[in-house]
Formats: C-alpha cells, structure tokens, sequence
C-alpha cells in the first residue's frame, strides 16, 4: 500500500491510496514531478486571477467613462482625451497598465474602437476612484488555500506558525479599506502576494513533515518486525536448550542403567569367584588331611640320604613339582650339570617351599641348564664379595641369612636365583674358560659370548620372571655395566698393593695377577658387541650407538688419578672402541673422528703417564712384579686399540653369523 499526496487545491488537500507497489526510487521521482507540476498550475491560476482583476478594473473604468459622455459632456478628440487621461494615472495605474501582455487583441481593438466616438468628460468632472471589492475576494480566496495548508502540517509549532501568519495577513486585509481606493488596490495586491508566497512555504513545510512522519513510520515498523524476530530467535533457542536438557537426561539415564547393570553384572562375577574359591580351599583341605595321614602311616626310621631325599621330595611332596623330576634325571645324566644338579635339589629340600614357588624354580633351572648346555661359551663369571659370602652362606646351610637379602649398589635381591645362575655361571667357565682369540676371527670367545647373551634374551624376553633376577641377569650387560664394574674396592689402610690385589680381588686364585683384566677386557668388548646388535631388529633404550657413545663419553671425561681406578679406565676405552668403533663410525661420522683423534693424541699419552708413575705402595715410582705385569697387559690392550683405530676398524665377520633359537 503506497501513500500518494495530491497538490492542494483551494478547498484543501486531499489523499488517495494507491494498490500498485512502487519502489522508493520511483516514489520519490513522481513526488518531485507533482510538486514541480502543483507550482506551475499554481503560477499559472495567480496570473489568471490577476489577469481577470485588471480586466474588472478597466471595465470599470470604461463604465464610469461611458456615463460621463452619455451625460453630455464636451466631446474631445480621443488621442487627446487618452493623452491628458494617462496624465493622470497614479503609479500603480502605470505598472498595471505595463503588462499589456495580459489583454488579447481583440480586448484592446475594442478600447480603440471605443475610444474614436467617445469623448472624454470635462477636466473639471470628478472621476470615480477604483472599487478594490475584486483585490478583496482574491485575498479572501488565498487565504482559504492557506486555512486548507493547515490540516497537512504535522508539528503543532508549524501549526501555531501559520496561524499567527493567517491573523497577521488577516490583520492587513483589514485595515485595506481604510485606505483610499488606489491606494487600497495596491495594498491587497500586495498582501494577496504575501498570502500567496506563505502558501507555497508552508505547503512545502508540510509535504516535508509529511514524509518524515512516513520514514519514521517505516523505521517504527522495521524496529518491530526486528523485536518480533529476535522474540522469537529467543524462542526457539530456548526451544533447543530445552531439547538438549532433555537428551543429556535421557543420555544420564541410559548410563546411571548402565552402570546398575554393570554393578550387578561384578556381583555375580564376585560370589562365583568366591565359590570357586570356597571350593579350591576346600580342595586344598582334602589334600592336606590326606598327606598327613600319609604321613602318619610312614615309619618315623626310614630316612634317607641327600639325593635320595631330593628324589622322594618331587614324588611325594607335590603333584605339579614331580612333572620335572624326569627333566632332573635326565639333568644327571650328563656330568657337566651334575653340581647344578645338585644345588638346586639342595636349596629344595631345605628351604621347604611352597608348590608355587617349587614350580616357578624348578622350571626355571631347568629351563637355564638347557640354555646354557645349548651354548658353547660362557657369560662372565659373577663377581662381588657379598655376592660371594652370600653364595657361601647357601652352600654351608645359613639359608635364612641369604634370602633376608643383601644389598648390591642401591638394590636387594633375592640370592636364590642368583646362586643358581652362579652355579650355571661356574660350569661354563669350567667348561670353556675365557681364552682370547682374534677379534676378527669367529672363534673369538667375546663374540661367542655376546651371541649366547644375545640368544638368552631372546628366548627369555617373553617369560615372567622376578624383577631383581631380570635386572641381574641382563644388567650386566644392558643397564649397570659399565657403572658398577668401574668402582672397585677401596685399599685397607696399610694394605700393600700385593695385598690389595691377592686378597681383595682374589688374585691369588687365578692364574696370575693379570687374570682380572682379562676377565675385565672381555666384558667391555662383549658389551661393546652387545651394543652393535639389534633386539629383534628393534631398537631400544638400553641397546645401540647412542649407548656405547655415552660409555666412551663418561669414561673419558673421568679425570686420571693415581690410584688403581685409573687402570680400568684406558682399558674400557680401548676395549670399546676396538669392539664396537665401526659401528660408532658408521652412525656418528664425523665425530667418532674426533673421538680417534682425542683418544690417539690427548687421552692415551696422558692416561699411560699416569700408569707409569704408579708404584706398589699406590704412591708413584717403583714397580713390583704384579703391578708390573697389571701395567704390561695395560699398555698390550692399548696399543692393540691404537692399531685397530689406524686399520680403520672394519665389520667383524663374527656379526655376519645367523642367530638360531
């Protein structure tokens, strides 16, 4: 629907509603063109008013003329009558008189014809002045169309404006009359003006408030068509909190259900497992009852020796423990296990222990005795004085002592598999000894050892054991060395070096006093070796470069004092890099470079001086003959290191051999 103002007439405005939808482009070009074609109708209806007074006026006067010279006035030729009549005119009768353009021919043609007959009265005659009734209506007329204004303004100021401007101009057309006829013409021509000029301000005025009072209308309406929306974008948000209220409830529902079912589900698992418990215990019961009646029944004299009590204990003691009895006949079949044997029967029969332990250790032993009968050289042999006095404890019956444990480093053990990986330990040495060969060559007892490691952890890696046994068997190699192999036992206040090395680490039962690093090289480079491979092609955290790196590197950034340490340390330098350099150059380059040349031109010199200048006593100078010998195999090792490192440290062939399970 479009609101359209028509121009306004005398008798006021008027509005018409219009169905056809115009855009307010289009609107507002049609609004201009009304307003442009409403002042040109009303220019053109003033100049017709005007025209028509002037009209009036001169008929008038034709009249007032025509009586005179029908009243016998002197007759005067009519160029001369017109001449001293235009003498007469005021001013205002000069200025209506010079718009001839108002009159039409014909009109004019008349007043000459006219003119040629009449004679123009006496001089003496008084002439009628102009009626100004006609200047009068036309007022009153424009001040209607300017009353009709009034209904169109919307502010009521613009309303009091124009009343006050009707009163005022009200006001003049009154006092009009009051003047003399001419001068009262003019006068109402000039208000009718002024009533004219105020008509067309406050019609524009009003047109102006007119579409202000519709944009704002049109924002009114935008502003509620916005409140109703946004009304209800806040209902329907409101709807959807409500929606997912309810779907989290229904969701919290099916889980707190859940969960009851769940509790239930538990419960019933619970009292079956306490039945099956109740009936195990019960179980357990039977057969207790029954081997004491066994028991009962057996003559109180009837003991037998050791290892025929070893026997009769697999057979009458357990059910589960007497499926290894054959696997321990078989075991003394062979020589070579006999003591380990022997051991174990022992510790069993003493200890009393339970059918769960008796089976976890019995298989256990066994399962080390076939591994170790499988492989063709020995581990390290296990080292340690409290380890040793330990060991010592078993084999003269003070179990109690020994599975209270002892402490080794930082960590307590339980000493009964760690006597039986020493007996283990014992027969391999016994068997093979540690013969060193080429490092190149396969016979190398390093690399064989290395592989026999290598193969126990493979076959162990799944197999639960305890964790202080676990840590024992494969920290040597894997985790503590070369930590705790680097400390060893400080001198006795007074000791001697000969002391030192015949009491302290047992020199006296070996085969010389140079035995000990022997036994220390072989480890380094069977960990160095160790280190080279790979756990199932997987690397780890305890084995690769990066370890043996960090070995090397702690080693050499120990500084040389002169005290028996310092031997250990040139050793497991030169033993690591002899065994493991080429693996450390493949991985690391250009900086196991570095690493040869630190070692050829700093670290050795300066470790071998300080070798040197130890004596006997531990205080510098002199020698003696074991410690001689210790420097002798020191100073072998590195040497042989030193060429290894200018050969360039090629791939051994041993690592080119195939593992086998």
């Amino acid at each position: 629907m479009e609101w359209v103002a028509q121009r306004p007439y005398l008798h006021g405005g008027t509005w018409e509603v219009s169905d056809t939808a115009v855009s307010e482009p289009q609107q507002s070009q049609r609004l201009k063109e009304r307003q442009q074609q409403e002042k040109e109708e009303d220019a053109a209806s003033l100049a017709r008013d005007a025209q028509e007074h002037e009209r009036e006026l001169f008929q008038q006067q034709l009249q007032s003329r025509s009586h005179q010279l029908m009243a016998g006035a002197e007759a005067f030729p009519v160029e001369l009558e017109v001449e001293e009549e235009a003498e007469e005119v005021t001013g205002d009768e000069q200025a209506q008189q010079a718009s001839t353009s108002l009159y039409d021919d014909d009109f004019l043609q008349a007043i000459q014809d006219l003119s040629l007959t009449v004679h123009v009265p006496e001089p003496s005659a008084a002439v009628p002045e102009p009626s100004y009734d006609l200047p009068l209506q036309v007022c009153e007329r424009a001040l209607q169309r300017l009353r009709a204004v009034r209904p169109q303004l919307q502010s009521p100021s613009s309303q009091q404006e124009l009343d006050q401007t009707v009163k005022n101009l009200q006001a003049q057309v009154a006092a009009a009359p009051k003047m003399g006829r001419g001068q009262a013409a003019a006068a109402l021509s000039r208000v009718s003006a002024d009533i004219t000029s105020a008509t067309e301000q406050f019609a524009a005025r009003a047109q102006q408030e007119q579409e202000a009072e519709k944009q704002r209308q049109l924002q009114k309406q935008k502003e509620e068509e916005e409140r109703r929306r946004k009304q209800q974008e806040l209902l329907e948000q409101q709807k959807r909190q409500q929606q997912e209220e309810e779907k989290k409830k229904r969701e919290q529902e099916a889980l707190l259900k859940q969960q009851q079912q769940q509790q239930q589900q538990q419960q019933q698992q619970q009292q079956q497992q306490q039945q099956q418990q109740q009936q195990q215990q019960q179980q357990q019961q039977q057969q207790q009852q029954q081997q004491q009646q066994r028991q009962r029944q057996q003559p109180s004299g009837a003991r037998l020796s050791p290892t025929a009590a070893a026997k009769e204990h697999y057979e009458s003691t357990t059910k589960i423990a007497s499926k290894f009895l054959p696997m321990m006949q078989e075991a003394d079949s062979n020589a070579d296990l006999a003591c380990i044997r022997k051991a174990v029967t022992d510790i069993f029969n003493k200890l009393q222990f339970s059918q769960q332990e008796l089976l976890k250790y019995a298989g256990f032993a066994y399962l080390l005795v076939r591994i170790a009968d499988d492989a063709s050289t020995p581990p390290e042999q296990v080292q340690g004085r409290r380890l040793q006095q330990t060991v010592a404890a078993l084999k003269t019956g003070q179990l109690q002592a020994a599975l209270q444990g002892r402490t080794i480093g930082k960590k307590k053990y339980n000493f009964l598999p760690v006597y039986i990986l020493y007996c283990i330990a014992l027969r391999l040495v016994e068997k093979a000894g540690l013969a060193r060969a080429d490092p190149k060559g396969v016979s190398d007892p390093v690399y064989k050892m290395a592989f026999f490691t290598h193969a126990l952890w493979r076959k162990l890696k799944d197999i639960r054991l305890d964790r202080p046994l676990k840590e024992f068997v494969f920290g040597l190699f894997f985790l503590h060395f070369p930590s705790l192999s680097g400390h060893l036992p400080a001198k006795a206040p007074g000791q001697t070096t000969g002391e030192y090395l015949s009491t302290t680490l047992n020199y006296d039962q070996t085969a010389g006093p140079d035995a000990y690093f022997q036994r220390l090289e072989s480890t380094c480079r069977c960990f160095a070796v160790l280190q080279c491979m790979q756990v199932d092609g997987q690397p780890n955290e305890y084995t690769g470069a990066h370890v043996l790196w960090k070995c090397c590197a702690c080693i050499m950034n120990r500084n040389v004092s002169q005290d028996l340490n310092s031997l250990f340390f040139p050793t497991t330098a030169a033993a690591l890099v002899l065994s493991g350099g080429w693996h450390l150059k493949a991985v690391y380059k250009v900086q196991f470079l570095k690493l040869l040349l630190f070692l050829a031109e700093d670290y050795l010199p300066r470790t071998l001086a300080a070798i040197a200048s130890l004596s006997d006593d531990g205080s510098g100078g002199g020698g003696g003959d074991s410690f001689s010998a210790v420097r002798r195999q020191a100073n072998f090792y590195l040497s042989q290191a030193r060429e290894a490192l200018e050969q360039g440290l090629p791939r051994p062939a041993a690592f080119d051999i195939p593992l086998t399970e």
